[in-house]
């Protein structure tokens, strides 16, 4: 892929969240003023805690969307200003997993339309949305690591593709129960206690191999701390239910993606 056609693809997906950032919004304000907003019936696979900030509220599930789509609009304006000129293929990897905070929004979706569908085909294709974020995301991040050499370069559009492709038959392949909306306003899913998992032990090992990578290179570890602050950082906003965890993981996705951008901004400035 160009440079050219990376920086195209880059400000269309840049617009394309911000639509839909400004969509969400607006059946927020809409719903709001015309008090037509109420929550979904939320099925607690546990207690709570009543403390302030560890109890449940549906407010700051809300804010964790909304963080996440202006998270996603930011972080790819801040891509495009800041990698213009550069051949750098980790881009597009990160769009990709960007892209996976598009499709969560759904959950916003869920939380307007459930009470009035709860068993429609848009509420099953909400579900379906909100699970393809769940698997497209740490498959993003880990090619991070695996498909950044110089040969996996020029096979980007390949990947990309490879990737998409199996998070969408995974998907497919697993069922998902409408009935059923769990406190983070995601609709029931088999095995996602599996998936979860799947994804904690993918990020230990990517990050592991980053700090050894960053290592046997002699380069700063602020790489590889961006890396997982990044990783932990998106699985407790995916699953944002409460004061704590809002800020906990907006503090950890802010302040990664910060050091993971400027530290791969450094290394390809040092790289020209």
């Amino acid at each position: 892929m160009t440079i050219k056609t990376r920086n195209r693809l880059n400000i269309i997906f840049s617009a394309i969240a911000l639509i839909i950032l400004l969509i969400n919004l607006s059946l927020l304000i809409y719903n709001l003023v015309t008090k037509n907003f109420s929550y979904p019936e939320i099925y607690f696979q546990k207690q709570y805690s009543s403390n302030f900030l560890l109890r449940f509220n549906p407010v700051f599930v809300i804010l964790g969307i909304f963080f996440l789509l202006l998270y996603t609009l930011l972080t790819s304006i801040a891509l495009w200003l800041g990698f213009e000129k550069t051949q750098s293929s980790e881009i597009i990897y990160i769009l990709l997993f960007l892209a996976s905070f598009l499709f969560d929004s759904a959950r916003f979706l869920i939380s307007i339309f459930y009470s009035k569908a709860a068993y429609s085909s848009f509420l099953f294709a909400l579900g379906n949305c909100v699970l393809l974020s769940r698997i497209l995301a740490p498959l993003s991040l880990v090619s991070l690591n695996i498909f950044v050499s110089e040969e996996e370069r020029q096979n980007t559009e390949r990947n990309i593709l490879m990737l998409f492709v199996t998070a969408t038959f995974f998907t497919i392949c697993i069922p998902i129960n409408t009935a059923i909306v769990f406190p983070n306003f995601s609709i029931s899913y088999s095995f996602s206690n599996t998936l979860f998992a799947t994804s904690v032990v993918i990020n230990i090992i990517t990050i592991f191999i980053y700090a050894v990578s960053q290592y046997k290179n002699n380069s700063s570890q602020i790489l590889t701390l961006g890396y997982a602050m990044l990783c932990f950082g998106y699985l407790i906003m995916f699953n944002c239910t409460n004061l704590i965890r809002f800020i906990l993981g907006s503090i950890l996705m802010s302040v990664g993606t910060i050091f993971y951008i400027n530290s791969l901004h450094n290394r390809y400035m040092w790289e020209m």
